[in-house]
């Protein structure tokens, strides 16, 4: 309270979700739905509009803010398939481990190193690992930290895959493990590896995707690129309820390993796409070079 008198008050200008929209929309025809062409919003600059005796209601910054938007929200749409791989789809991981010796311990336990796993290694990435990278002068962009997260994610999905063969080769029922009255001998805590790359995946995934959501997207545009970012979440639960009737024996082996497949060529893909975003300079010190804060203290 005691700066208020030294800052620059603005008033509310509202959400640009509404240019948003009708750029893209433009966009869309004047590049007869070729999404993919190459400077895609040039089309529907005012200058290149005023050639053409057409009238714009936005200028040349809202065009460039609705590129840095669909920009941010393609990257979110891989995020769906990393979800599906962060600790199994749906209930696989408490079906292994039921079918698992437990020697007393209850099948979802191993669900709870997740949050656990979270709160050791995040201050070891953050005072640690970027401290160390940034020490060497070692660039590690937002890009690299989702892939590093998603092939985390892969290698967690491979080793689940492994594991549910051994239980269904040392099971007493065979590939009918999960509703066998006796169990495999192997240890419930081979799934700890599992669920713990899953974890540190989300590091480096999840965490990367608010950061890039917040601070990629335009500031009249930022709570919705965040929501479409949380949206991702929501969806991959619904592919999750759909790919539920399939998750049983003997089919459990491939409930780990196609995804973990789908996501390896998916990261091929992120990576060869975007890998140029590391190279991008959009984080809050622009956006104050910019003077898109609506607060800003008085010099």
């Amino acid at each position: 309270m005691w700066r208020y008198k030294s800052l620059k008050r603005s008033p509310p200008q509202g959400s640009d979700l509404d240019d948003f929209l009708k750029i893209v929309w433009l966009a869309i025809k004047e590049n007869k739905g070729r999404l993919w062409t190459k400077n895609f919003f040039d089309s529907v600059k005012p200058s290149v509009l005023a050639e053409k005796g057409k009238a714009a209601s936005w200028d040349s910054q809202a065009v460039e803010h609705a590129r840095r938007t669909l920009s941010a929200c393609q990257i979110f749409l891989y995020q769906p398939l990393f979800y599906l791989n962060n600790g199994g789809v749906g209930t696989v991981l408490s079906n292994q481990g039921a079918s698992m010796t437990t020697k007393g311990a209850p099948n979802d336990l191993i669900h709870n190193f997740n949050p656990l796993t979270l709160m050791v290694f995040a201050p070891i990435m953050s005072f640690v690992l970027y401290p160390l990278l940034n020490r060497y002068h070692i660039k590690f962009g937002p890009i690299s930290r989702m892939t590093v997260g998603y092939t985390s994610a892969i290698i967690g999905s491979i080793v689940g895959a492994i594991i549910q063969w051994r239980v269904y080769k040392t099971s007493p029922c065979g590939y009918q493990a999960s509703t066998c009255d006796s169990v495999s001998p192997v240890s419930i805590w081979w799934q700890l590896p599992t669920v713990m790359l899953g974890a540190i995946g989300e590091l480096f995934t999840v965490v990367t995707a608010y950061e890039m959501a917040y601070a990629r997207a335009p500031e009249g545009m930022k709570s919705t690129v965040v929501a479409i970012n949380l949206a991702m979440q929501a969806l991959s639960s619904a592919l999750a309820q759909i790919l539920i009737p399939s998750i049983k024996d003997p089919n459990l082996i491939w409930a780990w390993a196609a995804p973990g497949i789908a996501l390896l060529v998916q990261t091929i893909i992120f990576w060869v796409r975007h890998h140029h975003v590391n190279d991008e300079k959009f984080l809050l010190r622009e956006s104050f070079e910019e003077g898109e804060f609506s607060v800003a203290e008085k010099k």
